[in-house]
């Protein structure tokens, strides 16, 4: 079966909702494939990158994407980019070119993965299956060598950090940050589990002079 459920991102900064993280751990134990789309990309908007398994970043080409990804900060947090509108020819190519020549100046985020650049035509159907290699491709990869477990424990410290900070401010994460370094040394255990414990302590101990900051 599909399940599709819209998220509003609201004013928040990062491109996706605040329940975003959540849902997935959940999603992930009912299905075998779970897609987010975010509200689209710029300097800001790139906690995708610490959500997702695998990302995959959509180019329209003669839009001017091509230059907002170069000069956008986000060269590092695609997996795989797909140029849209294949069947324009030249113009697809041209793009392509573009992004295959940022990608070989940055710093990957995985030194083992090198992000394929593909093109797709969704009025042809060209390139649809070379995008469904590609990420049977990464998933493989993620796969080996507990990669797969290391990116999902990241993910969750992230989500945990980010969540103390916007409940408790950042007061309150200083306040945590022993602790919380303490847990992340320890056998990874669920983060909402974790949240529910550290607030409990902070409780105990109240936030220091001056509020949550």
């Amino acid at each position: 079966g599909v399940f599709v459920r819209s998220l509003a991102a609201g004013d928040r900064l990062g491109g996706l909702a605040d329940a975003t993280f959540p849902l997935m751990v959940v999603l992930r134990a009912l299905f075998d494939v779970v897609l987010v789309e975010t509200v689209g990309v710029g300097q800001s908007e790139i906690e995708i990158g610490e959500v997702a398994d695998s990302v995959l970043l959509a180019i329209q080409p003669a839009s001017g994407d091509s230059l907002q990804f170069i000069k956008a900060g986000i060269v590092e947090i695609p997996d795989i980019v797909v140029i849209g509108k294949a069947d324009l020819g030249e113009i697809a190519a041209r793009a392509q070119g573009e992004i295959e020549a940022a990608l070989r100046h940055a710093t990957p985020v995985d030194p083992e993965w090198r992000p394929p650049v593909l093109r797709l035509s969704a009025v042809s159907g060209a390139g649809v299956d070379d995008l469904v290699a590609a990420l049977a491709r990464h998933a493989a990869h993620q796969a080996a060598a507990g990669r797969l477990e290391a990116r999902r424990l990241a993910q969750s410290r992230s989500w945990l950090r980010a969540t103390i900070r916007e409940t408790y401010g950042r007061r309150g994460l200083e306040r945590l940050r022993p602790a919380l370094e303490e847990s992340f040394a320890g056998p990874p255990a669920s983060p909402f589990l974790l949240l529910e414990r550290l607030g409990q302590a902070l409780d105990e101990v109240g936030l220091p002079e001056g509020g949550a900051g």
